[in-house]
């Protein structure tokens, strides 16, 4: 019973860790840059560069 619970326990950590960073790096970016990313749909480095192009936020 003592490892059921711990590896019950290991999965929901490795699974919150895995979904968690997505969410926290959406919190950094202003309104604009999030609302494009959610209408793109898309979340990577390019989508970032470009969003932040199309806000004026990006040299």
């Amino acid at each position: 019973m003592r490892f059921f619970s711990f590896a019950l326990v290991s999965s929901l950590l490795a699974a919150t860790a895995i979904a968690g960073p997505v969410e926290l790096e959406r919190r950094q970016y202003s309104p604009c840059v999030r609302k494009c990313l959610d209408d793109l749909g898309i979340f990577d480095g390019i989508a970032v560069q470009g969003c932040r192009q199309e806000c004026g936020e990006w040299p």
